[in-house]
């Protein structure tokens, strides 16, 4: 029973992978499908922590405020609203 918590934690939580690379790639924005690719855990993996990001940005976290951040873009495919996500840090 204790794993199966363990994997449900799992998905509340936000990779240090992603924020590692949005901090070592800052000023830039990266779309799920671009993070995922970089990072260990892969697409589809990083498409859940990448929504529970949103949120924690959302919800103004204390770590989000370093200079995390996400906006709406239209995807040149499909034309269709998607999130980007950088690191653009924050003057003191």
């Amino acid at each position: 029973m204790t794993t199966n918590k363990k994997k449900l934690a799992t998905f509340k939580l936000v990779n240090a992978d992603i924020l590692n690379f949005l901090v070592e790639n800052e000023n830039k924005f990266f779309s799920a499908a671009q993070i995922g690719t970089n990072i260990t855990g892969g697409r589809s993996m990083s498409t859940l922590w990448l929504n529970r990001f949103k949120r924690d940005i959302d919800e103004k976290k204390p770590y989000t405020k370093l200079g995390f951040t996400y906006k709406k873009v239209k995807c040149e495919a499909t034309h269709l609203p998607m999130a980007v996500y950088g690191f653009v840090p924050r003057e003191k």
